[in-house]
């Protein structure tokens, strides 16, 4: 059995940098790999070499079609920030206006970065709910955000909350 060295290993590599895999290939590797472990290390390098990288546009359309036809359960509703006891929380019906005022009033741009460019996906700010009710429409309840300073403040929404009424007090 031939030994092989860290030398022809790198050749390997370099060959192989560029080429596009075969399907066959492709669903080899992806068979190989179902149900693999991968330990803290090897996840740490993976996420390392894939920062900086934007997906192409036939990437994103998969993603988000496999998203909008993904079913949910009970448990993933119950995670998720936008259900409350597996339910969506609804909106108010006049919803739309209420947005486009508070858009209005700010100035179509995010108060807490001040980005007036939302990139081509999102051509307004988003509209936050300080308090986290959808159907409480109170004016200083609502804040415009771009979208990456509305995921950031979803994540942690109490440790925000008193962040935001101040930007809104110093602001109108």
């Amino acid at each position: 059995m031939a030994i092989i060295t860290p030398e022809m290993r790198e050749k390997a590599r370099q060959w192989h940098l560029g080429r596009k895999m075969s399907e066959y290939q492709r669903k080899a590797l992806l068979l190989a790999n179902i149900g693999r472990k991968q330990s803290v290390e090897e996840r740490k390098k993976r996420s390392d070499s894939l920062k900086g990288r934007t997906p192409s546009l036939s990437t994103r359309l998969a993603v988000s079609e496999a998203n909008r036809n993904r079913i949910w359960t009970t448990e993933m509703r119950q995670s998720h920030w936008n259900f409350r006891n597996g339910k969506r929380l609804p909106y108010p019906s006049n919803w739309n206006e209420i947005k486009l005022a508070i858009k209005r009033r700010d100035g179509f741009h995010c108060l807490l970065c001040g980005t007036t460019d939302f990139g081509s996906k999102y051509l307004t700010p988003d509209v936050h709910h300080i308090d986290g009710d959808k159907l409480n429409s109170d004016p200083l309840n609502m804040i415009s955000l771009c979208h990456k300073c509305h995921c950031s403040v979803e994540r942690r929404p109490a440790e925000w909350a008193t962040r935001l009424r101040d930007i809104l007090m110093v602001k109108h």
